[in-house]
């Protein structure tokens, strides 16, 4: 069995939109089923994102999201979780490519970039 489309939208609305906004991670790695190879170090936390009403199976980030003062990494992956701190991871994916990041470097999210969809 799948998932109809009316049902894809009732998931990412309840999930990405229902007042309480997730928290975009970044990952060293595949973050798998529980958001392991999370970046740690310097000022990198989590960044709390809003996104657009479902349409065409997913929905993107409102606004541009922005990770000042990085540590030195290449980054893989970017998960969602439920909380800024802790709390449950909620997805993963990987990017288009790597991100090799210097010491104290900014890594961007251009507003729309990040699209979250149910296959």
């Amino acid at each position: 069995m799948s998932l109809s489309d009316y049902l894809k939208i009732q998931v990412l609305d309840w999930i990405l939109r229902s007042g309480n906004d997730p928290y975009v991670s970044i990952h060293t790695g595949d973050p798998g089923g529980t958001g392991e190879n999370e970046i740690a170090g310097n000022s990198y936390v989590r960044r709390q994102v809003s996104f657009t009403e479902p349409e065409n199976g997913g929905c993107e980030t409102t606004s541009p999201i922005i990770y000042r003062l990085m540590p030195a990494t290449t980054i893989t992956h970017i998960g969602l979780w439920d909380t800024e701190i802790g709390g449950n991871f909620l997805w993963g994916g990987q990017l288009v490519s790597a991100k090799m990041i210097n010491e104290h470097d900014t890594f961007r999210v251009p507003a729309g970039s990040l699209r979250v969809s149910l296959e």
